[in-house]
């Protein structure tokens, strides 16, 4: 059986429709919702180019829609293309605790031997527990589109900037999902925003991230994080400073400071205990728990204590008005910063 994580399947999927095998039967997997997206495009584009598109593409609800009677639309002949496209949105066959009846799963490995009929399966929860998800896999028809971890999101991007004709100069890349952070969706659209931005310029320059590029709060706090952390004080309360002049309320910005600290002791008990994948126990994306792990790795559990103490003194001070919101805040990023004690 194939074990996933190894190789992005994206990059699979994209290597064999390119080299020209497309296959009957796919079982896209997943929570990376824009890859999955981007994967049934190209499928759509290798098997119905052009104007076939609208007539030989059907898409099914597969929570209101039995599995049998899928298979007998895939069965169905077109009525005016040779080829046909059928796409099984949120189909729950392969959820865990599911079993597909005898009948249908027969008849769902029958129907790789058709020529012209192609079903794409979108499970976002599928799991590889029972007969024919196993037989699938084994075929290599299952795909799973899993969030992108550090170096497959900046190969993604410099893939996706190339296919543009454009790169990204030393240091831009990082700055670009510094401001923009990880979900595809918006590193996506931002990253056309930047390539139209450069014109007939090949390079996309930190200039040009910085005047393009929508900031957001959780990458912004990520660095202010990574600042106090280091000691670099002065760069942590600039950072401050301009996530203040930006707008942010200094009580959201209090909150996810305290959220990113909480996450940090919890990171830091999770390695000591020899637990290594922060993204799955955390519940968060795994470009964000590489960024953690660094953090935990330089903040001992004394300085943490004292971290957590002051994060909690600052909420008190707020609520009951002691001191003005932009004061405290200043006040309490010079204190994190402070490394001993």
């Amino acid at each position: 059986m194939r074990s996933f994580g190894k190789v992005e399947d994206y990059l699979r999927l994209k290597k064999e429709l390119q080299a020209g095998s497309l296959r009957p039967v796919y079982l896209f997997c997943g929570t990376e919702d824009f890859l999955l997206e981007e994967a049934l495009r190209e499928v759509a584009d290798r098997l119905l180019p052009g104007e076939d598109r609208a007539s030989g593409c059907s898409f099914v609800d597969g929570e209101t829609t039995d599995i049998m009677e899928v298979l007998d639309m895939a069965d169905t002949p077109g009525l005016f293309t040779a080829c046909r496209l059928l796409v099984v949105r949120k189909a729950p066959y392969f959820d865990k605790g599911r079993a597909l009846p005898a009948e249908a799963g027969e008849r769902l490995l029958a129907a790789g031997k058709k020529e012209g009929t192609c079903i794409v399966f979108c499970a976002p929860e599928a799991v590889l527990t029972h007969k024919t998800t196993k037989a699938l896999a084994a075929a290599g028809a299952v795909y799973r589109f899993a969030p992108l971890r550090q170096a497959a999101l900046r190969a993604w991007l410099t893939a996706r900037a190339a296919a543009g004709g454009k790169k990204f100069t030393p240091g831009a890349l990082q700055a670009f999902l510094a401001r923009v952070g990880t979900d595809l969706r918006t590193l996506a659209s931002e990253l056309d925003k930047l390539a139209a931005y450069s014109g007939t310029r090949s390079d996309l320059t930190e200039d040009d991230v910085r005047a393009v590029t929508v900031r957001t709060l959780q990458a912004d706090i990520f660095a202010l994080i990574d600042a106090t952390v280091d000691g670099r004080t002065a760069q942590a309360v600039f950072i401050l400073k301009d996530l203040l002049a930006a707008g942010e309320p200094p009580v959201k910005i209090l909150s996810m400071l305290g959220r990113q600290f909480r996450l940090l002791g919890e990171a830091g008990e999770l390695l000591a205990n020899g637990h290594t994948e922060l993204a799955a126990a955390l519940k968060i994306h795994p470009y964000a728990a590489q960024k953690l792990e660094r953090q935990a790795q330089k903040t001992s559990a004394a300085r943490l204590r004292r971290a957590v103490a002051l994060l909690v003194r600052c909420e008190l001070d707020l609520k009951r008005g002691r001191i003005d919101p932009v004061l405290a805040l200043e006040t309490l990023v010079v204190a994190l910063g402070v490394k001993n004690g």
